[in-house]
């Protein structure tokens, strides 16, 4: 549900979903990035898919992050990426798809539901919410979503993650040669 709408182009892009082969049922989805290329006549996967680095969205949405923390509204670049993500004819005519309309207090009972309380992203009535669940949809499988949560301190929020336990602890040698560190809080004995 991540993906609430079907006609975002990254739901496909993103996920393959999986369905029992003996009665049609659905089972579940898997990655569908980045598992390389099946070459005519070939039996064995080749890794010649183009894996970014950066991209476009990636721009637009730190442009989005910098203005939040300014206080400023980030509408343009998340929609921006929604655009692209909708196409122009659909975003255009569907304005419940546009930044801020994204909410867990909508009339749309599904989303509501589906936003409230989730372990994994928020509405759009917080900006900060909106960009990380934008980041998440756009980024899935790209090992940035650690690095988005803990920027936003929201890493206990959405991982299993020990609030004592997000630095690393200084080594024993390093602690034994210089008497004026003090070890990371949580790994004091």
């Amino acid at each position: 549900m991540l993906y609430s709408n079907d006609n975002d182009t990254r739901k496909k892009a993103t996920l393959a979903d999986v369905y029992r082969a003996s009665d049609g049922t659905y089972v579940g989805n898997i990655c569908n990035k980045f598992h390389g290329t099946l070459l005519t006549g070939g039996s064995a996967t080749s890794w010649y898919d183009d894996q970014p680095i950066y991209r476009f969205a990636e721009c637009l949405l730190g442009i989005a992050e910098a203005k939040v923390l300014l206080g400023q509204d980030p509408r343009t670049e998340i929609n921006k990426v929604r655009l692209r993500a909708y196409g122009a004819t659909y975003f255009n005519a569907h304005p419940e798809v546009q930044y801020p309309n994204d909410v867990s207090n909508g009339s749309i009972a599904a989303l509501t539901t589906f936003y409230t309380n989730n372990p994994f992203v928020g509405g759009d009535e917080d900006a900060t919410e909106a960009i990380l669940k934008e980041r998440l949809r756009e980024f899935m499988f790209e090992g940035k979503r650690w690095h988005d949560i803990r920027l936003f301190d929201k890493a206990t929020k959405y991982s299993t993650a020990n609030a004592n336990r997000l630095l690393w602890p200084i080594d024993e040698t390093t602690m034994s040669t210089n008497a004026e560190l003090v070890q990371t809080p949580g790994y004091s004995d």
